[in-house]
């Protein structure tokens, strides 16, 4: 990347320790290693490392909850949980605006820097 040009990653997030968990037990129960199935899991190790070449790193996360009950509804029905994103995305907000430490807790994280 060229100095100056702005990074921008949507990835899972693996800062809550309960989907974490579950990632673990979906895997044994398929008969899969944990990583298998899911998409980079980033954490703020990996973030750390992006230091040396980039900076203004940030990162968003803004819907634990609805992570969580999306994780959870894929094993049995996505369709379903179409109908309650607007519900889970209003409890998110009104739980983070009380507890902003829970940013931590989602499933997925949108990641920015730029480059040095």
């Amino acid at each position: 990347m060229a100095p100056g040009a702005r990074l921008v990653l949507c990835e899972t997030w693996g800062g809550n320790p309960i989907l974490n968990g579950a990632r673990k037990v979906r895997a044994l129960i398929a008969g899969e290693q944990e990583e298998q199935g899911e998409d980079i899991i980033l954490s703020r190790k990996e973030l750390k490392s992006l230091d040396p070449f980039f900076g203004d790193v940030a990162r968003r996360c803004d819907e634990p909850v609805r992570d969580g009950e999306a994780n959870a509804s894929r094993a049995l029905r996505r369709v379903l949980a179409r109908g309650r994103c607007a519900w889970f995305e209003a409890i998110d907000s009104a739980v983070l605006s009380v507890a902003p430490a829970l940013r931590n807790w989602c499933g997925e994280a949108v990641i920015t820097a730029r480059r040095r």
